[in-house]
C-alpha cells in the first residue's frame, strides 16, 4: 500500500521484476539446438538431459537449489544404468555439467537473471577402474589370441594405451630408434 501511495504521489511506477516461470524442460528446449550445433558430444548430452528432465523437468529454474541437486543425486543413485550398475559420481557430475551449461545459456539469453546452481560443487570422486589383469591372466589371453591381435594386446598391456589410441596409431607417431610413441 505504501508503494502504491508513493507511486501515485510521485507520478511514477516502481519497476517490478517478476520471477521467471521458465522450467528446466523449457531451458533444455532452448539450449538443445545450440548444443547440437556447438558440441561434438551432443548425443551424449541429450542422453544425460533425459535423466535431468525426468527428475527436474517440471521445476522452475529460479527455484532450483543445492537441495534439489542433492535430491536428484540421491534419486539417480537409486537407479540402475544400462550396465545394471549404479551411476558413478563422475556420471552424476557430467549430468550436472549439462544442467549448468543449459542454465548458463538461459542467463546469456536473458531468460533468467542468474544461474541458481552455479555454485553447486561437483562430487569429483575418483572414477578409477578396479580391474587389473595379472601377468598370468594376460599370458593366457595372449597365448589364445589370434596372431593379428597379439601386437595390439601386447602394446595395450605394456603401455596402458586405450583401444582407440592403439587402433588410430600411425607410423609417424612411432619412433623405433628412441623406442617412443607420441600420442596426439
Amino acid at each position: 500500500l505504501a508503494k502504491v501511495r508513493a507511486e501515485t504521489f510521485e507520478g511514477k511506477f516502481f519497476e517490478r521484476v517478476r520471477p521467471s516461470a521458465l522450467t528446466v524442460a523449457q531451458a533444455w528446449e532452448s539450449y538443445e539446438p545450440v548444443g547440437k550445433r556447438d558440441t561434438d558430444a551432443w548425443k551424449t548430452d541429450a542422453g544425460r538431459a533425459k535423466h535431468l528432465l525426468r527428475h527436474l523437468g517440471d521445476k522452475r529454474v529460479v527455484a532450483l537449489s543445492e537441495a534439489d541437486v542433492d535430491e536428484y543425486r540421491t534419486l539417480r543413485l537409486g537407479e540402475l544404468t544400462r550396465r545394471k550398475e549404479k551411476p558413478t559420481p563422475a556420471t552424476l557430475d557430467r549430468e550436472l555439467e549439462v544442467l549448468k551449461r543449459t542454465l548458463n545459456y538461459a542467463v546469456r539469453c536473458g531468460k533468467i537473471q542468474v544461474n541458481p546452481i552455479a555454485r553447486v560443487k561437483f562430487l569429483r570422486q575418483p572414477n578409477v577402474r578396479q580391474v587389473v589383469v595379472s601377468e598370468e591372466a594376460f599370458g593366457k589371453l595372449y597365448a589364445e589370441a589370434e596372431e593379428a591381435l597379439k601386437p595390439i594386446l601386447l602394446l595395450a598391456y605394456d603401455t596402458g594405451m586405450r583401444k582407440r589410441e592403439i587402433l588410430d596409431l600411425r607410423w609417424s607417431q612411432v619412433d623405433l630408434v628412441v623406442r617412443t610413441i607420441r600420442l596426439s
